[in-house]
């Protein structure tokens, strides 16, 4: 019996050694810095955020007046504009806009879509939050898909179904349509664009959406 206790105390010994290794492990992929382009697009001077941010806005009004009129119109908007936005503008134009803990949302545009990463802090814990997603047009009017490839926190995986939650809310709190499929194992959320511009009432159509090296070029046409 005493060499039983004895090995059950080991084993217990030996559990706890190892779950505390783990949680150390855990620890230390949280607190790592996250993808290379964060901390790049952390170090943008503020008067080129500043001018960045303007261009942004003004690409997304340009966008929103031909959008009203009939015809094709387009625009293409890099990361630099929209880090540039989300440093300078942000906090002024929609101070309510991120969740609590979230601060410094940067992104990075590829050939296949965008990666996302802030800071988040919550507790005296600290750590970088990181999202891939995919982005294309389906065979469906005016049908975003957006596949989610991977979150992390540091270098550590995280499970996607919160991510998925708070999307489609607040799609939906904004009266888009949404919804979701998968494609090879990843999370796939199908949000579609409005057919009908809201001030004029025409028909509106998303025509194509290409992803490049650092920018974004989307158009359509408005009007029968």
């Amino acid at each position: 019996m005493r060499r039983l206790i004895q090995f059950a105390l080991l084993t217990l010994a030996v559990l706890v050694v190892a779950a505390l290794v783990a949680a150390w492990m855990i620890y230390r992929a949280t607190q790592a810095e996250g993808p290379t382009f964060y901390a790049e697009a952390l170090t943008m001077p503020p008067e080129v955020a500043l001018e960045q941010g303007d261009q942004f806005e003004q690409q997304v009004l340009t966008l929103r007046n031909r959008s009203r009129r009939t015809g094709e119109w387009g625009a293409t908007v890099s990361d630099e504009q929209i880090n540039g936005w989300l440093s300078s503008h942000l906090l002024d134009k929609l101070p309510d806009a991120l969740p609590p803990g979230v601060t410094d949302p940067r992104v990075a545009i590829d050939e296949d879509g965008l990666a996302v990463a802030c800071r988040y802090e919550s507790d005296g814990f600290s750590t970088v939050l990181s999202l891939k997603v995919d982005a294309y047009l389906t065979d469906r009017p005016n049908q975003l898909a957006l596949r989610f490839r991977s979150v992390r926190a540091g270098r550590m995986p995280l499970p996607l179904g919160s991510i998925l939650e708070q999307l489609t809310t607040l799609a939906r709190e904004a009266n888009v349509p949404v919804g979701q499929s998968q494609q090879e194992g990843d999370p796939v959320v199908l949000i579609t664009v409005p057919s009908q511009h809201p001030e004029t009432k025409q028909p509106v159509r998303v025509e194509y959406l290409r992803f490049g090296a650092g920018s974004v070029k989307v158009g359509g046409s408005s009007g029968s």
